[in-house]
């Protein structure tokens, strides 16, 4: 594969989804403020970045996938810092759909394009190849990524406006909670 694809948080998510793109063939460049998980993906072929903007600066796609908004908001910063218009950033964490708005906002600001991409699975469904991801944003940044998405999900399917992807993985949730 010619992209290269950039993933910031490589913990149970992330990790996942660096080995499944190395497994397809993908370049991958990666961080994690843990050395370890990093370190968890030496033998798949990673290649390591020092920072979040060492990757920005080495990758085609960013995808992040982060424990909470003030992380999201700090690699947003990071990727900022590494001038490349037009760079799409697949957002993955499980956030709010206001705190997606405003790093697609912020990212917009200086060119980059985000989607909203949160993840439907557990880590082992993941790591299956059995999650399915909703995402929203740009839709020729979306068709543009088909073949990132295709590479670590079972099933993708665009939603529209930037928040749709966020609004359905709650809805998702909240069918699996019921049934």
């Amino acid at each position: 594969m010619s992209k290269t694809v950039g993933v910031i948080g490589l913990g149970p998510m992330g990790g996942n989804i660096a080995r499944l793109l190395l497994g397809k063939q993908f370049k991958v460049s990666g961080f994690d403020l843990k050395p370890d998980c990093i370190a968890a993906l030496d033998d798949a072929g990673l290649d390591a970045a020092a920072s979040v903007t060492e990757v920005a600066a080495n990758s085609d796609v960013l995808i992040t996938s982060l424990p909470n908004a003030g992380a999201l908001e700090a690699v947003v910063g990071g990727i900022l810092e590494h001038d490349r218009a037009g760079q799409i950033v697949i957002e993955c964490s499980t956030l709010t759909v206001d705190q997606k708005i405003s790093a697609h906002d912020n990212l917009a600001e200086a060119g980059k394009i985000m989607l909203d991409s949160p993840i439907s699975a557990t880590p082992a469904m993941l790591a299956k190849m059995m999650a399915s991801i909703h995402i929203s944003g740009d839709e020729a940044a979306y068709n543009e990524c088909l073949s990132v998405f295709e590479g670590f999900t079972a099933s993708n399917f665009y939603v529209g406006p930037v928040g749709n992807g966020s609004r359905m993985k709650i809805l998702a949730n909240y069918l699996v909670h019921v049934h």
